[in-house]
């Protein structure tokens, strides 16, 4: 895979990354924050908007060993990790759910 490709899956799979944290924080504010303090749920665009501001304040460089690896496995680390992060996160809130 030429480094062209990988640059526009890199992009493709920040702006899709993107949009899976917005669902992601909307359902475990429905989760947890609404049923708790009563706040009104988010839309998926309100959760983006606080996502922003909050990865704004949290932002840290992490420094990744990028050269050790393939271009394939570069793609499938961005093409995968948005996506069990997003699983990870859910599962785990869905089983705390289970105990409130």
């Amino acid at each position: 895979m030429n480094k062209g490709t990988v640059v526009l899956v890199a992009w493709v799979m920040m702006v899709v990354a993107f949009f899976i944290n917005g669902y992601t924080l909307s359902v475990l504010w429905s989760w947890f924050i609404v049923s708790k303090f009563g706040l009104p749920a988010l839309t998926i665009a309100e959760a983006l908007g606080l996502a922003l501001v909050v990865s704004y304040f949290t932002f840290n460089h992490a420094k990744h060993e990028w050269n050790d690896n393939s271009d394939e496995e570069k793609v499938f680390r961005l093409v995968l990790m948005p996506f069990l992060k997003a699983g990870i996160f859910l599962g785990f809130g869905w089983v705390f759910l289970q105990f409130i």
